[in-house]
């Protein structure tokens, strides 16, 4: 009885220093993640991404593309997503709009997004935001560490605090890199366990990005929805 009884605390104060070491490792990230986002401005990249279907237990083909982002002074962020195979498409948010573009088949999508401006950062999460903006939104957690792409990473687990946010995705993770304290992977999981998968690479910080990366001028035969 004794022994179960000394096991048992042995196991309690194991559990109890591991968690103090986790929350620990989250705070030297976190405080990285700040000193980043306090002089980020624009983010250029190449993206590699691809959905997951639970049900199917398969992946779909991988899609290839580049990602713009201007982080909000005084106004809105702007981003642009642009994939460029197996099909292409353009995603751009601007102000309180967004634009679907699709050219193989000739349409293009405006979505008004109202209440929802911040959608622009919303898809990239983690870029720019302050810890203390994370923790709003976010449940935070520690989960370890892990080599991306030859980069030492701190894997982070948003979990989020509003239904609404829950309702798009119930799970967010961050593979960050420990030397420079921006996300180079993300994992967003929806709450049918579907996920999509995105990889950051050739990262360029607060290289100038021209205003007109921001529009794009549709030919006349494209159906514009919305």
């Amino acid at each position: 009885m004794k022994c179960r009884i000394l096991a048992l605390l042995v196991s309690v104060l194991w559990a109890g220093s591991l968690g103090a070491q986790q929350d620990r490792r989250l705070e030297l990230v976190l405080q990285k993640m700040d000193a980043f986002g306090r002089q980020f401005r624009t983010l250029t990249a190449d993206l590699e991404q691809r959905k997951y279907t639970h049900i199917l237990t398969e992946f779909d083909p991988e899609e290839k593309g580049k990602i713009y982002y201007v982080k909000a002074a005084h106004g809105t962020s702007k981003l642009r997503r642009e994939i460029h195979s197996p099909s292409e498409s353009i995603l751009i948010i601007s102000g309180n709009t967004a634009l679907v573009y699709r050219p193989q088949i000739k349409e293009a999508q405006r979505i008004s997004l109202g209440k929802h401006q911040d959608k622009a950062e919303f898809l990239v999460v983690g870029f720019g935001q302050s810890s203390s903006t994370l923790r709003e939104v976010y449940q935070v957690r520690y989960l370890g560490e892990e080599k991306v792409q030859g980069t030492e990473t701190a894997v982070l687990e948003l979990r989020p605090r509003s239904d609404r946010v829950a309702a798009l995705f119930a799970v967010i993770k961050l593979w960050v890199d420990l030397k420079r304290g921006l996300p180079i992977q993300q994992q967003l999981t929806e709450p049918n366990q579907d996920y999509l998968m995105i990889r950051f690479s050739r990262l360029q910080v607060n290289k100038p990005i021209s205003n007109s990366k921001f529009t794009v001028k549709l030919p006349a035969d494209v159906q514009v929805v919305g």
